[in-house]
């Protein structure tokens, strides 16, 4: 329920993160959930819990950061591609995989990067946001353990809904615009990967759960990020397009 939510004040619900709460700067690799694994996008089982994903540009700036402040990160390989006839990984996030993030500060109860901090933790508490042609952006919004989102909406059939007169847009603002660009960008670099696959252009190995390890240990495979593999192909760099598109 939600009727504690005033009317007069609906229109002006914002989201803000409780003081002294720390939840999900605290609650990585949390039990991943059973996945159906196939496609050609590569997933990373690094244990079996489910970590948050970074992109490679994000990786470079947390680990600068670490070493400045002489801490200790752990960002293997999370989502990528195999190209097989050129021996290719190609590497579109890394997984962030701390238990607890190095950057809290848990006697200040406060993020110590805050302003550098990477896109998933800026749009947190919004967990996922799918562009649908029909029905516009579908926003996932993780209403469990975040206690602000709690207050803030009512669930029905399993579907987070917002307050009458307000939007994801108006409640979580540039949270918001941060969940819209990580969906632009990893939407983009998918249509990108199958448009080329489509053509014939590269040959994506089908995944398979068995050879992930495998793959990444070996040294027959070349390491390329997702950025570095299109700037070679296109002799541009991919995230001046991605905003190109995320502006129009």
């Amino acid at each position: 329920m939600w009727s504690f939510v005033s009317r007069t004040h609906v229109r002006k619900l914002k989201f803000h993160c409780y003081k002294e709460c720390g939840w999900c700067c605290t609650h990585f690799g949390l039990p991943k959930s059973p996945l159906s694994y196939g496609g050609f996008m590569w997933r990373n089982p690094f244990p079996p819990k489910e970590f948050p994903i970074i992109f490679s540009f994000e990786r470079d700036v947390l680990r600068n950061l670490a070493d400045e402040n002489n801490l200790k990160i752990n960002v293997p390989i999370g989502e990528f591609w195999v190209e097989k006839k050129k021996k290719t990984v190609i590497i579109l996030g890394y997984l962030f995989a701390n238990q607890i993030c190095p950057f809290y500060s848990e006697k200040q109860f406060r993020c110590t990067i805050y302003n550098q901090r990477p896109a998933i933790c800026r749009m947190f508490p919004i967990v996922s946001i799918v562009t649908d042609p029909d029905k516009g952006p579908q926003v996932k919004v993780d209403v469990v353990n975040c206690p602000s989102a709690k207050q803030i909406f009512r669930t029905s059939n399993e579907e987070v809904v917002c307050p009458k007169g307000s939007s994801f847009a108006t409640i979580f603002g540039p949270y918001f615009i941060d969940a819209r660009f990580t969906d632009v960008y990893t939407t983009s670099a998918v249509l990108y990967m199958y448009r080329l696959r489509k053509r014939k252009e590269i040959s994506l190995q089908p995944f398979r759960l068995a050879k992930v390890k495998k793959v990444l240990k070996s040294k027959k495979y070349e390491k390329l990020t997702f950025e570095q593999f299109y700037e070679k192909n296109e002799k541009e760099k991919f995230r001046p397009f991605v905003k190109s598109l995320f502006f129009i």
